[in-house]
């Protein structure tokens, strides 16, 4: 119990006299990291549609060769 008191009060100290958020520095930070962000993932989005791309066409590559072998 007594250590749940002292986190509480660690915490309510922190929150309220050290951790001061400053808005007009933190609005431009977030949209470069939202920038940066949508950037990663449309590299990762455009990379992974070319993956499958290439794998349907090995897919059909393989199933042709192992109909063409049955005959």
């Amino acid at each position: 119990m007594k250590n749940w008191v002292i986190a509480i009060l660690l915490t309510y100290i922190f929150y309220a006299d050290l951790c001061v958020i400053r808005i007009p520095f933190l609005i431009p930070a977030l949209l470069v990291v939202f920038w940066a962000l949508v950037e990663c993932l449309e590299d990762v989005a455009i990379e992974y549609r070319a993956k499958l791309r290439r794998g349907a066409k090995l897919q059909k590559t393989v199933r042709r060769l192992i109909l063409s072998k049955r005959k």
